[in-house]
C-alpha cells in the first residue's frame, strides 16, 4: 500500500462507469427499441385498455419514440419535472397524450409530501400556486374559522359567482382561465375562476 494511491480496483469502476453506461445507454438502443416494439405490440394487443408507460429517471434515448409510435401515454409527476433545471413541473406545460399525477409509488402521498417539508412546500404554494407566505395564512386562518366553501373560495380571491363547469365563461359571463379544483368540505368545487 503507498499513501495518496488508490487502489487499482476503484481505478478500474470509473473507468468501467464510462463502459457501462455506453453499453446500456447508447450501443444498444436500436436493439431496446427494435425489442419493445415487438413485445409491446403483442402485450397492447391483448387488451383495449389504455396503456400509461412509467417513463420516468434514467431510461434510453429510444423510449419517447416508442411509446409515440405504440401510443403509450406518458406519466408526468408535478413533483418529479423530467426537466433536471425545475423543482415542479407545470401541468400547463406537459404533452397532450398523457396521465399527471401527484406523486407515485415510489414517493410519499401528496397528503405527507405536504406536511414532511414545510418549506418545501411553501415554495410550491408560491411559485406553482402564485400565492404569498401572507396569503397562504389568511387563507388556512379562514378555512379554520369558517370550514365554508365561500370563505375558503375568497380567501384565494374567487368570486363564488365566477365559478362554473363550462370550460369557457363563468356564470356572469366572463371569460375564464385554466381551471381550478377545490375540495372544500365534502363537497367538490370544479370549476374555472374567472381571474
Amino acid at each position: 500500500r503507498r499513501p495518496g494511491w488508490y487502489h487499482p480496483r476503484i481505478n478500474a469502476q470509473r473507468e468501467l462507469g464510462g463502459l457501462y453506461y455506453d453499453y446500456f445507454y447508447h450501443r444498444h438502443n436500436e436493439f431496446w427499441k427494435n425489442t419493445a416494439i415487438t413485445k409491446l405490440a403483442a402485450l397492447l394487443g391483448s387488451s383495449n385498455m389504455l396503456t400509461c408507460g412509467e417513463d420516468l429517471g434514467m431510461i434510453p434515448a429510444c423510449v419517447p419514440d416508442v411509446m409515440a409510435k405504440m401510443n403509450i401515454l406518458s406519466l408526468e409527476v408535478q413533483r418529479m419535472p423530467k426537466n433536471p433545471d425545475e423543482t415542479f413541473a407545470n401541468p400547463a406545460w406537459y404533452p397532450y397524450n398523457c396521465v399527471c399525477t401527484t406523486s407515485t409509488h415510489d414517493m410519499s402521498p401528496i397528503r405527507a409530501w405536504w406536511e414532511e417539508d414545510r418549506a418545501l412546500s411553501q415554495r410550491f404554494f408560491n411559485e406553482m400556486l402564485g400565492f404569498s407566505e401572507e396569503e397562504v395564512r389568511n387563507i388556512i386562518r379562514d378555512a379554520r374559522v369558517q370550514r365554508s366553501g365561500s370563505i375558503f373560495l375568497r380567501g384565494l380571491g374567487l368570486q363564488e359567482d365566477c365559478l362554473t363547469a363550462s370550460p369557457f365563461s363563468c356564470d356572469a359571463g366572463h371569460t375564464a382561465s385554466p381551471g381550478l379544483a377545490l375540495d372544500v368540505g365534502r363537497t367538490a368545487l370544479s370549476g374555472q375562476s374567472c381571474r
